[in-house]
């Protein structure tokens, strides 16, 4: 009997070591997919399109990433009292006084634990960054157009919906540009949308183009397109059966969508807009 408990308990002492062994090896992958791994990646609907607008208009201005401030708006939130034209005129300053060095300006600014939480931070707006970054605008600067923030307005026409994209106000037959490189997975007739383009961008972005007058010859789905190559024409085709136009004056419906969710194109057409053309 004595023989056979101190075979049991050597084999308990065992297993007990290897799971001892097996809840370390848990322990340090843990610690290594913290240390490592990306952190959540923010969706463009997380951030207010007026938001995104004013970070864009600030990297225009100050030659400093868009994401540095939005880093600042996000880490500061829940704290009511910050006014944020303040914070981000405080932190354009030391970022000027160390002559461009944006890791010793966000230092001085809020001292190194805040620098590592903002350094830290600005990698959840990769994937925003990819989508506003070396695009360009759908209607060329040498033909004339308008537009404004129409995301949301009121439409009747197949029930009441609200607007999901920005209209581009131009003359029938301008030409529409693709706002970057993707490849084409929906063409044709839309009921609401007229003679439409759809393009997948290599960004993960759905782009819609839609009211078109036609298309440029060549254009057929499946078909890789380039940043800035002509897709159609304006047109005001839509709201009706296959060929009905003139419903509506002449314009680009320009949509954009993420992971099939609709967001406002607005503040990404006004930094495209100074981009390029």
């Amino acid at each position: 009997m004595g023989k056979k408990r101190k075979k049991r308990m050597r084999i308990l002492g065992i297993k007990f070591y290897i799971l001892l062994l097996l809840f370390f090896i848990f322990l340090v992958l843990v610690f290594l997919n913290k240390l490592f791994l990306d952190s959540p990646q923010y969706a463009i609907k997380d951030i207010p399109s007026a938001s995104l607008e004013k970070y864009f208009t600030l990297e225009k201005k100050h030659s400093i990433y868009w994401y540095y401030f939005a880093a600042i708006d996000e880490l500061e939130k829940n704290d009511q009292k910050v006014n944020n034209d303040k914070n981000y005129n405080k932190f354009i300053s030391y970022y000027w006084s160390n002559e461009g060095d944006i890791e010793k300006g966000l230092s001085d600014f809020g001292g190194r634990r805040y620098k590592k939480n903002i350094l830290k931070k600005i990698k959840q707006f990769e994937q925003i960054d990819q989508v506003y970054r070396d695009k360009v605008f759908p209607i060329s600067k040498k033909d004339c157009y308008e537009y404004d923030d129409t995301w949301g307005a009121k439409r009747s026409y197949g029930g009441e919906r609200s607007h999901e994209g920005t209209d581009i106000i131009a003359d029938k037959g301008t030409p529409v540009l693709s706002v970057a490189k993707g490849k084409i997975t929906n063409i044709g007739w839309n009921e609401l949308g007229g003679w439409r383009v759809g393009i997948k961008g290599e960004d993960g972005i759905y782009y819609y183009y839609a009211h078109l007058d036609r298309y440029k010859e060549h254009i057929k789905k499946g078909k890789k397109v380039d940043k800035g190559e002509t897709l159609g024409y304006v047109g005001n085709t839509g709201y009706g059966s296959k060929g009905t136009s003139g419903k509506f004056i002449d314009h680009l419906h320009f949509g954009m969508y993420e992971n099939e969710i609709p967001i406002n194109p607005y503040p990404f057409l006004k930094a495209w807009e100074e981009n390029y053309n």
